[in-house]
């Protein structure tokens, strides 16, 4: 599984690469990120920790664990967020050293997926890996969608249905939020360096695994009600708006610690998903969701950076009003999960 999001990483990074050694134009950046996006990288990483957790962790713990995952992701993005802010800092404009390391890693993780990862299931994980290549089945995939059509007791299937949208729409207003970040950060009216955007990223991340360690700590049940997703949401809606009507530094560290409470959302209604198919269903469901995620991504992105353009004349921030309302939407729509 984390076979093609690796090797994604390896043609990006090698192509960006010929792109900084050659000073090629930006479409060759465009085709670089369009080429990874093809080996549906940031879906297929989701899939498989989605996939792992669920195969290796009962109900009860699952939230969890689903924030644990969480935690070690965040606190691995620390270390090469602030030493590419000290990099770009010292050596401006120098982009090799950075993007052949990225590329060394991805090497190394490819190389790690292919002969050391341990497989999740029982049955298979004493295949080597030509074999374990040989059970892949591409029929599940194409009828990922329909798992949603199938009827449910209770009200499961409109709660399979009403979360996953949900999952969506958070995931692409993350997106365009992130997608754009940087470029917010350098441009008017803060105009910061690469060392400055760099201390801010990493104060986002130590907070978030803050509040996630908290969480994970905690005894109480996770999952039991829509309150903790609400609550994050809420939070994330507040950190855009502060984002955007931002005038100086400290206002946009205070955002930054109110929307750290947005991240205990996903693992929360990934552990409702669950609960609302069958245990053979949680790969196609997450299949279907990477699908939409790894398309939108793309498309969210584009439109991110197309809308930041447009208005940073008159309004740079509009751009974080805009993808609020995605956030906004999945309010109403736990609302109809409650009833």
């Amino acid at each position: 599984m984390l076979l093609l999001p690796f090797l994604g990483k390896i043609v990006e990074s090698t192509l960006m690469l010929v792109v900084v050694t050659r000073n090629l134009s930006d479409a060759w950046i465009l085709a670089a990120h369009g080429l990874e996006a093809m080996f549906g990288s940031a879906g297929l990483i989701m899939l498989s920790g989605f996939a792992y957790i669920t195969d290796c962790s009962p109900e009860e713990k699952r939230t969890r664990a689903f924030l644990l995952a969480e935690l070690v992701l965040i606190v691995a993005r620390i270390g090469p967020t602030l030493a590419l802010g000290l990099w770009l800092n010292k050596y401006s404009y120098s982009y090799v050293v950075p993007i052949s390391i990225s590329l060394g890693l991805s090497v190394i993780g490819q190389l790690y997926a292919l002969f050391i990862q341990p497989e999740s299931v029982q049955s298979v994980r004493n295949l080597n890996i030509f074999r374990q290549l040989l059970l892949i089945r591409l029929r599940p995939i194409i009828r990922a969608f329909k798992v949603f059509l199938i009827k449910r007791p209770g009200n499961n299937q409109q709660t399979l249905i009403l979360i996953t949208i949900i999952h969506i729409l958070l995931l692409l207003s993350s997106v365009g939020y992130s997608s754009v970040l940087t470029l917010y950060l350098y441009g008017r009216p803060f105009c910061m360096s690469a060392l400055q955007v760099a201390l801010l990223s990493t104060a986002i991340s130590v907070t978030i695994a803050a509040l996630t360690l908290t969480a994970t700590l905690s005894k109480r049940r996770l999952d039991s009600s829509y309150l903790l997703p609400v609550i994050g949401v809420v939070m994330s809606i507040v950190h855009h708006v502060i984002f955007a009507v931002a005038k100086t530094v400290w206002l946009l560290y205070l955002g930054a610690c109110i929307g750290s409470l947005s991240f205990i959302s996903m693992p929360t209604l990934r552990t409702k998903l669950t609960k609302a198919i069958e245990p053979n269903e949680y790969a196609i469901v997450f299949i279907a969701a990477g699908i939409v995620d790894t398309i939108g991504r793309e498309g969210v992105s584009a439109g991110a950076n197309a809308i930041y353009k447009a208005s940073l004349n008159f309004f740079p921030g509009l751009v974080f009003l805009v993808f609020s309302i995605f956030a906004l939407v999945t309010i109403f729509i736990m609302r109809c999960s409650c009833h």
